[in-house]
């Protein structure tokens, strides 16, 4: 078992008592990827530079520049806002109107952590 921190991860749980458990570190890195990903700057109010460029890409022309753009948004907006993770690289395909996403990383904070882990994820225009 690994080393657990402190923190909110998704997914909560069935239970309001599930909120409150302690989350593996794979859940709560993800959950970060997540939450800097998929925020744009300015949302946050006291962190307005907080966030990537990644929500806006899904109305955005398919084409290299678009993966190449998604690539450097997610690794600098990471390699900013959350020193534990180490990014890796980064896959994003289209499937139509949706937007496929993987953030391929490791763990900083854990000498063990050798595993390489993957955090995948859609975009849909109805989204946002």
């Amino acid at each position: 078992m690994s080393r657990v921190w402190q923190d909110i991860a998704y997914l909560w749980g069935p239970t309001l008592e599930s909120f409150g458990e302690l989350k593996e570190d794979a859940d709560v890195l993800r959950t970060s990827i997540l939450n800097i990903l998929l925020t744009r700057p300015g949302d946050r109010v006291m962190l307005p530079e907080f966030g990537s460029a990644i929500p806006d890409a899904i109305f955005e022309p398919n084409d290299e520049t678009l993966l190449s753009v998604l690539r450097v948004s997610a690794q600098e907006a990471i390699e900013r806002w959350d020193d534990r993770i180490e990014f890796l690289d980064f896959v994003a395909e289209r499937d139509g109107n949706v937007l496929r996403i993987k953030v391929i990383y490791k763990s900083r904070k854990d000498p063990k952590a050798d595993a390489i882990q993957v955090a995948e994820f859609e975009l849909m225009p109805s989204v946002f």
